[in-house]
């Protein structure tokens, strides 16, 4: 079985630093953070271009989308080791691209912005950075809701901001502010954090608190800073598991699986120390000396990981039933560009422009490499206890690409997994594997 990249490419004015998507049944936005400072957005669907009006004074180094807004944060990328010349978060409107808020708070790079509403459906922004400062703002106010300093310490620097959905039986769910929860991803570790109401005395109307410390990166074992996070809520079995992804400045990736029982849901993930399995895996074979990982993505059955230098892989999530079967697969690393996306263009255009065909260009592996099955030892953390329904389970890559991209920050994904790239390639890349069984020598 081969496994091919089919790819589909939106071609923007400048290098595309960061990339979010926002999908629903009748649109495809996706908003690109430019290396000019520009924001732009398209929607796949319609065909709608959108150029928000003015840029950052620096790289835009991440964006969100909702149906209402656009948001993205400036800053210099991590490895430039330089301070931010212009730290503010904007605020547009995602149909007309007019400027709404410049939002001042962070005094250095900002790393991570993330649209999501309370319970009132007002839409709210978290940001965080390099400043190590998180901040909560109101996009129909602009004004300040809340702000958490971590403190002086390298390991503070805030890289990556996830919210998380309440589960079902958890009594915060109607209650305004308090139903946030935020995993935050710092350079030395994850916690979740929530929103409450601040007392009389405080000067904001809300303050964050700790819930739960999840673990470090000396816990993990890991000898790189946490550079970034996945999250979410999966079924497996019937059963709701919370679901934790990352990647390190070091090359080496981790994947946690908790199971949420009825106590655990009424305390919306618990302040006692989760049970859960953790898998963990270093990937210098796959992406070289270059291998900081800047972005991963995982639902239940595969995860999605990115090296800096736009080195791509694909792994499988086996569960230790799955064992028997896994030999039947024929995982391939590719070393070589596929030439549908080596080119890199520059245009003088101020919009993004894309094809009107769903897929322009395609790439696959080759047949005549040999095929290498690599898994991860599945191994828990010293303090977890057993799950039984977050049961081990092993990495196996079904392929490796170097040099597909140049300089790739972020990736996320559409709800068919298809995962949207940025790089320094002046494209945005759409890239899907698809199985591809080879025909039999007698066949014409």
């Amino acid at each position: 079985m081969l496994f091919s990249l089919l790819v589909a490419r939106i071609r923007c004015p400048m290098y595309v630093r960061s990339v979010r998507v926002h999908e629903t049944d009748t649109s495809l936005a996706v908003v690109t953070g430019l290396y000019s400072g520009a924001v732009t957005a398209v929607d796949l669907r319609s065909g709608t271009e959108v150029v928000c009006q003015g840029e950052h004074g620096d790289e835009v180094t991440c964006v969100d989308i909702s149906e209402t807004f656009i948001v993205s944060g400036s800053g210099s990328p991590t490895y430039y080791h330089r301070r931010g010349s212009d730290h503010s978060v904007r605020v547009w409107d995602s149909s007309t691209g007019q400027l709404r808020h410049t939002l001042q708070i962070h005094t250095d790079s900002v790393r991570s912005v993330r649209l999501l509403k309370n319970q009132e459906d007002e839409t709210l922004c978290v940001s965080g950075g390099s400043d190590r400062h998180l901040a909560l703002w109101s996009l129909s106010t602009g004004k300040l809701l809340a702000h958490h300093s971590r403190g002086p310490s390298a390991e503070s620097i805030i890289f990556a901001i996830e919210p998380v959905p309440l589960p079902p039986n958890h009594p915060s769910r109607s209650k305004g502010c308090d139903a946030i929860r935020l995993l935050i991803c710092y350079a030395g570790g994850i916690e979740l954090l929530g929103v409450r109401p601040a007392g009389a005395h405080k000067g904001l109307p809300f303050v964050f608190y700790t819930i739960r410390h999840f673990f470090s990166r000396t816990e993990l074992g890991f000898t790189g800073n946490l550079r970034c996070l996945h999250s979410g809520l999966i079924n497996l079995q019937g059963h709701l598991v919370l679901q934790l992804a990352g990647g390190t400045s070091d090359g080496e990736i981790f994947l946690w699986r908790e199971a949420l029982d009825e106590g655990h849901s009424r305390q919306g993930y618990g302040e006692r120390t989760g049970k859960g399995h953790l898998c963990v895996e270093r990937l210098d074979e796959h992406f070289g000396s270059f291998r900081e990982i800047p972005s991963v993505w995982a639902d239940a059955r595969k995860m999605f990981v990115v090296s800096r230098c736009g080195a791509f892989a694909m792994s499988k999530i086996l569960s230790t039933e799955s064992h028997a079967t896994a030999s039947s697969l024929s995982p391939l690393v590719a070393s070589q560009t596929p030439s549908s996306s080596s080119s890199s263009s520059s245009s003088s255009s101020s919009s993004p422009s894309f094809s009107s065909s769903s897929l322009t260009g395609s790439a696959t592996m080759s047949s005549s490499l040999s095929p290498t099955v690599t898994e991860s030892k599945s191994r828990q953390l010293k303090s977890r206890g057993n799950d039984d329904h977050a049961k081990p389970w092993s990495l196996q890559w079904c392929w490796a690409v170097r040099g597909l991209r140049m300089y790739v920050s972020s990736i996320t994904a559409l709800k068919d997994s298809t995962i949207v790239s940025d790089g320094f390639d002046n494209h945005v890349c759409l890239l899907r594997p698809q199985h591809h069984r080879q025909r039999s020598q007698s066949s014409g």
